[in-house]
């Protein structure tokens, strides 16, 4: 199917064209920074992600290592306080919902901006989306299965564990079928997966999205996952819905609540091509700061129903903002920047996995649970370098199929 933007091409995007015509270089060079930027920024966020799960695991906490050492400690408890930071490495996880929305919407709205029709095929992108995300999914999910095997005494084997997750074969089944958080509970260790069940079902709305994208606007699309999420977010709180969906794990099963951080994303690449507008101004920046500190403090709380709310703001400025900062700076050339666009590459191998290294670390004799961050950082280079080994092995050859 073949689709034109019936709005046409607006003035502002006439000039960004006509610009990008008489710099073609310098167009493309900003556009290779801003590719290079977008991966480094999944480098960091999962990255982020590894050391918050790795912390918790392996770190007694910054409370309990300053009641034992105080100012006292050693080097290594040095870097525990250094990287105390990574308890909000969670917010990996918004950023990543931001970058998947600007990923999946990009080429089409590269198309859109400049004048050619835009060549829309169903099958084929849920096609691409299921190779994108399932098989690399789907090995995660059986290494899990094979890791907590070996760790079935200490984890209670059977049953719910106190986390919410379950080990019983039927939610192995209802994983596989991604649908963990609605019919059952995320399946073992990896609580991750609550995520990637969610990520697959917003695909299923990006059709819609794109659909008021072609007939209205970006802003009239945003606008709509607003009000979308918002009326969700009520609805389950005010209707106490968590009885009827006991399964949530990190927030609400159902992605709606999370509609609006994923188009947000997707607003972004409207941006990018000069087909949206971006908020700008020191009121603009207090507002997604200020967001981002309230999305924090419902989820710190507790208030995940919530928190996905402000959260996508927040998540949008930063994400806008460290773009900005990233292609301008030339952040990507230099040696960290290098490192982190690379494990970008990875990102989403590392993501789905890096729990599996958390339950690997006992039979390793690395380091146990303490005030010393070291065995938390054995742990995250052990979770980078599987990534890497999955990766070459399944994730690239799943994106080339």
């Amino acid at each position: 199917m073949t689709v034109r933007d019936p709005r046409g091409t607006s003035g502002a995007v006439a000039e960004s064209s006509a610009s990008v015509t008489a710099q073609p270089a310098v167009a493309s060079v900003r556009a290779d920074a801003r590719l290079a930027g977008i991966d480094m920024l999944r480098g960091f966020a999962a990255l982020a992600v590894v050391l918050y799960h790795a912390r918790a695991e392996y770190w007694v906490g910054l409370r309990q290592t300053w009641s034992t050492y105080g100012l006292s400690g050693g080097p290594d408890v040095w870097l525990s306080y250094a990287l105390s930071a990574f308890s909000f490495g969670w917010l990996g996880v918004p950023v990543f919902f931001v970058l998947s929305g600007y990923c999946i919407h990009r080429s089409n709205a590269s198309r859109l901006s400049s004048g050619r029709p835009l060549e829309w095929s169903t099958r084929r992108f849920y096609w691409r989306r299921f190779m994108r995300i399932y098989p690399v999914f789907f090995v995660a999910l059986c290494l899990t299965a094979l890791v907590d095997s070996l760790n079935a005494p200490a984890n209670l084997a059977s049953g719910t564990h106190a986390d919410g997750t379950s080990d019983s074969s039927m939610t192995f089944l209802v994983n596989v079928a991604l649908l963990q958080g609605l019919l059952a509970p995320v399946y073992g260790s990896n609580t991750v997966f609550w995520t990637l069940s969610i990520e697959f079902h917003l695909y299923m709305f990006y059709p819609v999205v794109l659909w008021i994208i072609l007939r209205r606007s970006p802003l009239a699309a945003l606008g709509f996952a607003a009000a979308v999420s918002t009326l969700f977010c009520a609805t389950y709180y005010y209707f106490d819905f968590g009885k009827v969906l006991p399964y949530a794990h990190g927030g609400s099963p159902v992605f709606l609540s999370h509609l609006l951080i994923w188009v947000a994303g997707a607003y972004l690449a409207e941006v990018e091509f000069a087909r949206a507008p971006l908020p700008n101004g020191w009121l603009w920046t207090l507002t997604w700061v200020a967001c981002l500190l309230a999305g924090i403090v419902l989820q710190e709380r507790g208030h995940v129903d919530w928190s996905p709310l402000p959260l996508a703001v927040g998540a949008f400025g930063l994400v806008a903002f460290a773009l900005r900062v990233i292609v301008w700076s030339g952040l990507t050339s230099g040696s960290v920047g290098i490192a982190l666009v690379g494990l970008g590459v990875i990102s989403y191998s590392l993501y789905a996995t890096h729990r599996i290294s958390c339950g690997l670390i006992p039979y390793l004799g690395v380091g146990e649970r303490g005030a010393s961050l070291l065995t938390a950082l054995y742990c995250s280079a052990l979770a980078i370098a599987g990534a890497g080994l999955v990766y070459w092995l399944v994730e690239r050859h799943s994106i080339r199929r």
